[in-house]
C-alpha cells in the first residue's frame, strides 16, 4: 500500500496538513487501514490542531469502527495520555472534533478503518507556536470562543476557558467589576463556569478567566449581556374554527370577532406585555380557520406548532386537554333540545281521534244505562204508571232517560221512583253510575293526556342530531339516543325541519347565535344542565409555568369582566315557560290556526242559516199558513175561549186529579195503619178474655 499507511510519519514542520488516504483525489478511503502521524513539538512551544473536514463511518461508540484518536506524550513521561478533546474512544461519524492544543513534545494522530463501510475521510491542519507567539489562555468565551455574548434570562450558560502550557495552568473565574459570581454558578475545575439560570440584569457584566503556573500568569475577558426573557413569542399562532358566538370569521377582516378574540387580546396584553429588550409586542396571528372542530382537535393531537387552540369544551375543573395545558374561561348555560312545533290542527285531530277511540267504554256505559232503565221500569211501573208507563216500549224509554241522567248527574227530578224497592235500586244505581261515569271520564282524560304529553320529546331511542365530536354528541350517546353527526349547522337544521330528526342537541349559546337561521316552527323543548365550560388549549411557548400562573390569575380576578363580555356577545335560548303539552292545549284554541278559523266560520255560517230559516218560517210561511187555514179557524171557534183557555183548563184538571190522587194515597195509608192497629188490639183483647 502506498504511504502514509506504510509505517509512521513524523512531522517536524512548523505547520502542515494531514489527510486521510484518497481525500485529495476526492475518493473514499480504503478499508482495513491504520495510519499514524506524530507531530514533533519543540521545547517551549505548543501545537494547535484544527480539523477542517471530517466524514467517517457513523457509529454511536466509535470503538471497533472507523475512527481517529488523538493522544500526546509529554516531557519527563514515558506513557501516552488518553484521547484528547473529551472522547475516550476517538472520533467518528461527521462530528468535527474540537480544536486540540498541546504543549507536550509529541502529538499522535491515528486513523483506523475496519473492513466494512468507508467515507470521504478527513482533512486537518496543524501549526506549532513558539514561546513568543503563545499565551496560556487560548480561548475564553462560549464554546466557539466568542467574547461578546448575549443571552436571555432564565437560560443556562457556560463560559469556556482553554489553556496551554506545561505544567498545565490552573484556571479561576471572577467578575471585572468586583461583584461576586452568581451563587448558583458551577466551576468544575476543568476550565468551565456554568450559570444554570441567568438573571436580568444581575448577571450582566464583564467576566475574567485567570490562568497561572510556575512560569507565570495570563488572563482573558469576555462580556455577557443578559436580556429580559420575553414571556411570549413574537408571533402567536392559533388553531380555531368558525363557531358563533365564540369566534366569528369575517369576510374582509383577518381578525375574527366573538368572545374568544376579545378575551385573548386582553389576556395576551396582560400576560405578554411589551418585551422592550426583546422582540417588542407579541402579535396573535389568527390566519385561516379550520373547517370543523375535528380538524382543530386533530391539529392539537398532531403536535403541529400552534400556541392557542379554541374554542375547546371541557369541564370547569379540567387543567389538561390531550396532555396540553387547558384553561376554562366561562361555563355553558346548558344544552338546548330543539324540536319542531306541533301543528295545532294536527293536534286537534289527534285529540278527536283519541276521544273517538274510547267508543267501547262509551258503548258499555250506554248498555249499562239501558239495563238500569229496564230494571227501574220493571220495579216502579206498578207504583208509578204515570212516569213509567205500563207499555214496554214507552216505559223502557222513560227508564233509560232516568238511568242516564241519574248516572251523569243526580237526576233532573222529572222522573223519580215511588216504590221502596225501586228507590233502593235507585240508590244502588247512583253509586254504580258514579263509578261508571268516572271510568268513562278517566279513559277520555287519559287519552287526552297521552296526546298532550306525547309532544315532550324523550331522548331515549329518539333520532337526534348533533355536531360532530361535540359535547352535545356525547350527551346524546349517554342518553341512549340514536345520534347522527353533522359537520355543518345548515344541514342539521334542514334535517330537523324535514322531520328526519326528532330533535337536535345544541349548546344554548350556539342556538342563540343561530336563532336567525332556525325556522320559526322550531321550539326549545328543554334545557339539559351539564357541567361544560369553554376554554383555550395552550401549547409550546405559551404553556410555560409563568404564563399558566398569569392566565389563571387573570381568569380568577376578572370573572366579572369575563361575564360582561359573554353577556354582551351572546343571547342564549332559554327553557320555555310553558311545557309542550300546555302549548299544544293552548294551541287548540289559537285564533291564528286554520282549524280554529274553519270551525268558527262554519258555526257562524250555520247559526246565520238556521236563524234566517226560522225568521222566514215565523214571518213568512207560518203567517201565510194561518191566513189560509180555515180548519184551524173552525177549530179555534169550536174551542170556545180559545186554545190558551183550553190549555189552562187542562193543566188545572191535571192539578186537581193529582191532588185527588195524593189525597187517596194518604188516606189509604192511614186506613192501612188503622186496620193494623185494630188487629193488634183485637188480638190482645182476645188473649186477655180467653184466660181461665
Amino acid at each position: 500500500k502506498p504511504f502514509p499507511c506504510d509505517g509512521v510519519q513524523r512531522l517536524y514542520q512548523s505547520e502542515g496538513t494531514i489527510k486521510s488516504p484518497g481525500f485529495s483525489e476526492g475518493q473514499n478511503y480504503q478499508t482495513e487501514l491504520t495510519c499514524k502521524w506524530i507531530i514533533i513539538v519543540p521545547m517551549g512551544s505548543y501545537v494547535s490542531l484544527t480539523f477542517k473536514d471530517f466524514a467517517l463511518e457513523k457509529s454511536k461508540t466509535c470503538e471497533h469502527y472507523d475512527n481517529v484518536t488523538i493522544v500526546e506524550r509529554c516531557t519527563g513521561t514515558s506513557g501516552i495520555s488518553g484521547t484528547l478533546g473529551g472522547r475516550a474512544v476517538g472520533y467518528c461519524g461527521t462530528f468535527i472534533p474540537p480544536m486540540i492544543n498541546s504543549t507536550c513534545k509529541e502529538l499522535h494522530i491515528t486513523f483506523y478503518s475496519d473492513d466494512s463501510d468507508t467515507a470521504s475521510g478527513f482533512r486537518a491542519k496543524y501549526k506549532i507556536y513558539k514561546d513568543s507567539d503563545s499565551r496560556m489562555i487560548t480561548c475564553f468565551g462560549d464554546k466557539d470562543c466568542n467574547k461578546q455574548l448575549t443571552h436571555t434570562a432564565t437560560e443556562s450558560f457556560t463560559f469556556h476557558c482553554r489553556v496551554q502550557g506545561e505544567p498545565r495552568p490552573r484556571r479561576s473565574f471572577a467578575r471585572v467589576d468586583g461583584k461576586s459570581l452568581p451563587a448558583d454558578a458551577i466551576d468544575d475545575n476543568n476550565g468551565t463556569l456554568t450559570i444554570p439560570r441567568l438573571r436580568y440584569p444581575d448577571d450582566t457584566g464583564e467576566y475574567v478567566c485567570v490562568a497561572n503556573n510556575k512560569y507565570g500568569q495570563d488572563f482573558a475577558t469576555a462580556t455577557l449581556e443578559v436580556i429580559p426573557k420575553c414571556h411570549c413569542p413574537p408571533n402567536i399562532t392559533t388553531n380555531w374554527f368558525h363557531s358563533p358566538p365564540f369566534v366569528i370569521k369575517e369576510k374582509d377582516n383577518d381578525h375574527p370577532k366573538g368572545i374568544f378574540p376579545l378575551l385573548i387580546d386582553k389576556m395576551i396584553d396582560k400576560c405578554c406585555g411589551n418585551c422592550s429588550k426583546g422582540h417588542g409586542i407579541s402579535h396573535v396571528r389568527y390566519g385561516t380557520p379550520k373547517e370543523s372542530l375535528n380538524e382543530v382537535k386533530y391539529t392539537i393531537s398532531s403536535k403541529q406548532v400552534v400556541h392557542l387552540s379554541f374554542p375547546i369544551a371541557g369541564k370547569e375543573t379540567d387543567e389538561e386537554y390531550k396532555g396540553e395545558y387547558y384553561r376554562p374561561l366561562f361555563s355553558s348555560p346548558g344544552v338546548a333540545v330543539l324540536v319542531m312545533k306541533e301543528d295545532p290542527s294536527k293536534s286537534a285531530r289527534a285529540i278527536l281521534n283519541s276521544v273517538l277511540s274510547t267508543w267501547p267504554v262509551l258503548l258499555l256505559t250506554l248498555v249499562m244505562a239501558w239495563l238500569a232503565g229496564i230494571a227501574m221500569w220493571a220495579l216502579d211501573t206498578w207504583n208509578n204508571p204515570d212516569e213509567f208507563p205500563r207499555a214496554f216500549h214507552r216505559g223502557v224509554l222513560e227508564g233509560f232517560w232516568w238511568a242516564f241522567v241519574t248516572m251523569t248527574t243526580v237526576g233532573y227530578g222529572d222522573r223519580s221512583p215511588k216504590g221502596y224497592i225501586s228507590r233502593a235500586f235507585a240508590i244502588v244505581w247512583i253509586l254504580v253510575g258514579l263509578v261508571v261515569i268516572s271510568i268513562t271520564t278517566g279513559v277520555i282524560t287519559t287519552s287526552l293526556t297521552a296526546i298532550t304529553l306525547s309532544t315532550n320529546l324523550k331522548l331515549y331511542g329518539a333520532k337526534i342530531g348533533a355536531m360532530e365530536n361535540s359535547t352535545e354528541y356525547r350527551i346524546g350517546v349517554k342518553k341512549n339516543s340514536k345520534v347522527f353527526e353533522f359537520i355543518e349547522f345548515g344541514a342539521m337544521f334542514r334535517a330537523l325541519e324535514d322531520r328526519t330528526l326528532a330533535g337536535i342537541l345544541l349548546d344554548s349559546f350556539v342556538a342563540g347565535a343561530y336563532r336567525g337561521q332556525i325556522s320559526s316552527h322550531v321550539r326549545v323543548n328543554k334545557i339539559i344542565s351539564y357541567d361544560s365550560s369553554y376554554g383555550i388549549v395552550f401549547r409550546d411557548a405559551m404553556s410555560s409555568r409563568e404564563l399558566q400562573t398569569c392566565f389563571n390569575n387573570y381568569v380568577s380576578g376578572k370573572k366579572s369582566e369575563i361575564s360582561t363580555i359573554v353577556k354582551d356577545n351572546t343571547s342564549p335560548v332559554k327553557e320555555p315557560k310553558k311545557s309542550a303539552s300546555e302549548e299544544v292545549t293552548a294551541g287548540l284554541f289559537d285564533t291564528k290556526t286554520q282549524l280554529y278559523k274553519n270551525v268558527l266560520f262554519s258555526c257562524i255560517g250555520m247559526l246565520a242559516f238556521i236563524s234566517a230559516c226560522g225568521l222566514i218560517w215565523d214571518y213568512g210561511y207560518r203567517r201565510h199558513f194561518r191566513k189560509n187555514s180555515t180548519e184551524f179557524d173552525e177549530l179555534a171557534i169550536l174551542a170556545g175561549p180559545g186554545y190558551e183557555t183550553v190549555k189552562a183548563n187542562m193543566e188545572l184538571l191535571d192539578t186537581l186529579m193529582q191532588e185527588v190522587q195524593d189525597f187517596n194515597d194518604v188516606w189509604t195509608e192511614k186506613l192501612d195503619e188503622i186496620m193494623k192497629k185494630h188487629d193488634v188490639e183485637y188480638n190482645r183483647f182476645s188473649q186477655q178474655h180467653a184466660r181461665p
